[in-house]
């Protein structure tokens, strides 16, 4: 099952590309898409990083609250992999993109935005498809948290720090230069 879902998700970057490719860069030019790197660098400027952790925040446990409550009627592997899947071909979307816009440099900074957040976030999700986070559970009347929600949460407030602090910073600096 591990190799299928390897596959899958390996699968899923590479349609992300060929989506791209296909589409073509004058689509992406006329409706706006390319020149978000462009606006990137004024936007990172202009927002106060308080805010923007704390809506970094908010959003990601909106998603894994989801995934949470979703998990409750699907497998959570079937979830996970699935989401894995879609980041995937969000990502080789996003690579392509980045390429056709600004070369190698592009693919630079689409792992400058989304290593230091991703990895955790990734780690989560990961610890959710293994079976190994469980919800919150009574017993003898004492509320006690599974250690792998307490892990779960602990990668997610992580990687909003990092995505609400860190990245930024970094991609404002490689976008300055």
């Amino acid at each position: 099952m591990i190799r299928k879902s390897s596959l899958m998700i390996v699968l899923s970057f590479f349609l992300g590309i060929f989506v791209i490719n296909l589409v073509g860069t004058d689509y992406l030019r006329t409706y706006g898409i390319i020149p978000f790197w462009n606006q990137t660098a004024l936007q990172l400027s202009a927002i106060s990083s308080d805010w923007y952790g704390g809506y970094i925040l908010i959003q990601r446990v909106k998603m894994f609250v989801w995934l949470g409550l979703l998990g409750k009627i699907f497998p959570k592997r079937i979830l996970a992999v699935s989401y894995f899947t879609v980041a995937a071909f969000l990502a080789g979307m996003f690579v392509t993109m980045a390429v056709i816009d600004r070369g190698v440099f592009g693919m630079v900074l689409v792992l400058a935005a989304a290593l230091p957040q991703w990895g955790c976030y990734l780690s989560a999700l990961y610890l959710y498809g293994r079976g190994e986070v469980g919800l919150p559970y009574v017993r003898y009347q004492r509320h006690a948290f599974d250690s792998g929600v307490v892990q779960m949460g602990l990668l997610i407030l992580a990687g909003c720090l990092a995505e609400g602090y860190l990245s930024p910073v970094i991609l404002g600096r490689l976008l300055l230069k």
